[in-house]
This record gives structure tokens, sequence and C-alpha cells, in this order.
């Protein structure tokens, strides 16, 4: 067979390719400290692969899960002892407006407080963790709670010239509307409003009627109730921890505030009492306030105890991503001390083959002719 000058010099180039093919191989295995960086590096192991990465993704997917629903409770909880200590403050001051040495003016200064301690307990649900409401259930970008000085339809019953106590004391001026539905009612004419203490008598020498039921609008000069989010805030939050497991990463605000007692409703009445110097209507609010402490321990404990579920489950998927990665890398973890050996054997074919190459493609056609 006859060898050409042309013929040597493609199969030195086409070898010496290779061999730059084989040192790009290795300086990546090296590089990246993984032996398999393409499908064809290990036909037979590639399924095994793609297996165990998808297994480390699986788990790594959980852990962002947990530590999202644990960053959200432990901020929960923290709202939770504050909500706690809110009440627990009102149960103090309660107990020191009963006590027999406080008087009408000392109760009175006693309602302001409690006026303070409602404030609180409406940042508190509406406390906010990475511009997302915590007591909101799903509807996390809308506050859950609002609070209303307004009073609409509110029914009492007329006594002639008789104070009627009204739901809410400090009445704003100029705001009570007395109505049957159909006829609506002068103020001086048919009645009078003591604006600060909130009761409404009905004058026998108006046009009203006695032993009637009446409605009566008007707003007060502090919180008179507390509304929910109309779109709900019932909704609860999952997240999925491991496979087949979910927990509930929220805390509803119903679950805390709502229900009988309603927390905000237990504020406004002991204030209202407290300016009205209502001393026995205070001793039945306090069995509320028990209530509701009783409730918020409820909560805490629930929360807690989800929270350690979560820790075991961290710990699981922590061992179960070691386990796995440490499979991932017996497959896929490149040999550097080998894969150093190797690459300095192949730059040295590369070099020989370098100066083989010199020697083949060096003759020219004057050294054919003899020149």
């Amino acid at each position: 067979m006859r060898v050409t000058h042309k013929m040597l010099t493609s199969t030195f180039i086409y070898n010496l390719d290779r061999n730059r093919i084989n040192l790009a191989d290795l300086q990546t295995k090296i590089a990246t400290g993984k032996r398999i960086n393409k499908p064809s590096d290990d036909p037979a192991e590639i399924g095994r692969l793609l297996q165990l990465r998808s297994i480390v993704k699986r788990i790594e997917g959980y852990e962002n899960n947990i530590d999202e629903a644990k960053g959200w409770m432990v901020s929960t909880e923290r709202l939770l002892q504050d909500t706690w200590e809110t009440f627990s403050e009102l149960r103090s001051t309660l107990l020191r407006a009963v006590d027999d040495t406080a008087d009408a003016q000392s109760r009175k200064a006693l309602a302001y407080h409690v006026e303070q301690l409602l404030e609180r307990l409406l940042q508190i649900a509406n406390s906010r963790k990475e511009g997302r409401y915590v007591f909101g259930g799903t509807e996390t970008q809308t506050a859950p709670y609002a609070a209303s000085y307004e009073v609409d339809d509110e029914e009492f019953t007329a006594a002639y010239d008789t104070p009627v106590k009204l739901a809410h004391t400090r009445i704003e001026r100029g705001s009570v509307v007395v109505t049957d539905g159909t006829t609506t009612y002068t103020e001086g004419v048919d009645y009078v409003v003591d604006y600060e203490n909130g009761t409404i008598t009905v004058l026998s020498s108006g046009s009203m009627a006695d032993g009637a039921t009446y409605q009566v609008d008007y707003e007060t000069g502090w919180i008179s109730s507390v509304q929910e989010n109309p779109d709900g805030i019932s909704g609860k939050i999952y997240r999925a921890i491991g496979e087949g497991l979910t927990v509930q990463a929220n805390v509803t605000g119903p679950e805390v505030f709502g229900g009988d007692p309603d927390a905000f409703q237990v504020l406004v009445r002991a204030r209202d009492m407290l300016f009205r110097n209502d001393r026995d209507g205070l001793k039945s609010v306090l069995s509320e306030v028990d209530l509701i402490l009783d409730r918020v321990d409820d909560r805490l404990a629930d929360l807690g105890t989800r929270i350690e579920r979560m820790d075991a489950t961290g710990e699981l998927l922590a061992r179960e991503k070691l386990n796995a990665q440490g499979l991932l890398n017996a497959v896929n973890g490149t040999d550097i001390a080998r894969a150093i050996m190797e690459l300095r054997q192949q730059e040295v074919i590369y070099q020989a083959a370098l100066q083989v190459g010199a020697r083949v493609i060096q003759p020219s056609l004057v050294d054919f002719l003899g020149l």
C-alpha cells in the first residue's frame, strides 16, 4: 500500500486532535470534580446519575419548604407571645379596676390604657413578615383586620325620660341618627344624648313611643369594632416537607382573635365598662380574658409541636441528602490524584506527538529533489 505524504499529515492532525480532546476532557474533570460531564462520558451510569441528582434536588426542595415554614412559624410564635402578654396586662388592669380602692376616676383613666392595648392588639393582628400578613390566611397581601369607628343599626328600647346605655362611649357630637325605619327623629326634641358616657334618653314630650324599639347610627371617638377582611382570613397554608408529608405553616386570625369570646370585642367592652364605672360588668369580662389566654396557650403549644416536627424532619432529610450526595460522588466524583496522573501522561503523549509530527511534515519538495 502506497502511503503518501498527505496521508501521513492527515493522520498526524487527526491523532493530534484526539490528544487535545483527551487533554480537554481531563482538564474538565479536574476543574469540575465530576467524572461525567456529558452523557457520552459514561452512557451506562448516566441514568443512575440523573436519578441521584433528582433525589438531591427533591430533598433540597423539602428543606427550602421547612426553612420557609419554620421562619413563618417562629415569627407567628413571637406574635402569639405578644398577644398573650397583651391580655395578661389587660387581666392585671381589670383586677386593679375591680378592687375596692378603685374609684370612677381611676377606672376612667384605665379605660384609656385599655384603648392602647386594643390598638396594640390590632397592630399585632396586622403584623407582616417579608411583606405578607401573618394572620391573613391565604389572603396575605391584604390587611386581615381594620378598625371601625362607626356603629350602624344598633337597636335600643325607649324608656321615657330614662337614660338607656348604648354599646359604646365617647360618641362623636352630631353623629347620632335615630330612626324607626321610616321616620328620622330630632335630637333635643325627641331625645337627648350623653356623648361622653354613651346613653340616649327618649323624651316623653317628643314624638317617640315609650317601650318601642328604635335603630341608632353614630360614630365614636375611639375604636368601636374591628372588622375582618371580607375576602376571608381563614385559609390555611400548607407546605410539603417530605414524601406524603405536609404541615400547616400559618396560624389564621380567627384561630387566635376570633371565636367566642372575640378578642377585640372583649377589649372594647372592658374599655367601655371602665369608662362607665361598671364594676360588676368587669368581673364577667375577667372570665372571658382567661378564656382568651387559654386559647393563646393552646395555639402556642400546637405551634411548638409543629416546629419540633419540622426540626425532626429536617434532620432526617439532612441525613438522607448526605447519603444521596455520597452515592452521587461515588458515581460521578473525579479521582483527582488519578486524573492528574493521567493528565500528565496525556501531556507527555501530546508533546511526543508534536515532536513526531514535526519530523513527518518537515520534508519539502526540495528534499525529494535532492537540491
